[in-house]
């Protein structure tokens, strides 16, 4: 088991629905709804998007190690990443969600104020992790 994880845009529910909701909430500019749902068929094969076993929400809980979650304002998987935080915290498990106004899928990686800013948080969270991990071993 990792000592921690942390997930940039999570896809959590591979039917769908929590994102396609939130597109139409908010309009994401990277991606349309239409078009993620074809790359999930195409990843999941015959899957069926609506079996159990594709929502990865079911494993949350307090054996997960401690989880950090980046999604941008501005994309419909932030519903994604509020769900698995959400049923995370409610199974007893450690999660903290940083959704960042006004950005996009996977900004961490456009180099702007906002992405360097993103990835101190990153790179803080493993700290802490790596530190807290140092002292369990140590203990």
């Amino acid at each position: 088991m990792p000592a921690g994880l942390v997930l940039l845009s999570p896809l959590v529910d591979a039917s769908f629905d929590c994102a396609a909701a939130a597109a139409r909430r908010t309009k994401d500019p990277t991606v349309h709804p239409r078009f993620a749902r074809r790359v999930i068929r195409h990843h999941l094969r015959t899957g069926d998007r609506h079996d159990p076993r594709f929502d990865v929400s079911r494993e949350a809980g307090p054996d997960l190690p401690p989880v950090l979650i980046q999604a941008g304002g501005r994309e419909m998987m932030s519903a994604d990443a509020e769900l698995f935080a959400r049923v995370q915290r409610e199974a007893g498990g450690h999660c903290e969600l940083q959704v960042w106004p006004g950005q996009l899928h996977v900004f961490q990686l456009f180099g702007l104020p906002e992405s360097r800013r993103a990835m101190a948080e990153i790179y803080r969270f493993i700290d802490e992790v790596d530190r807290s991990a140092a002292v369990s071993d140590a203990g």
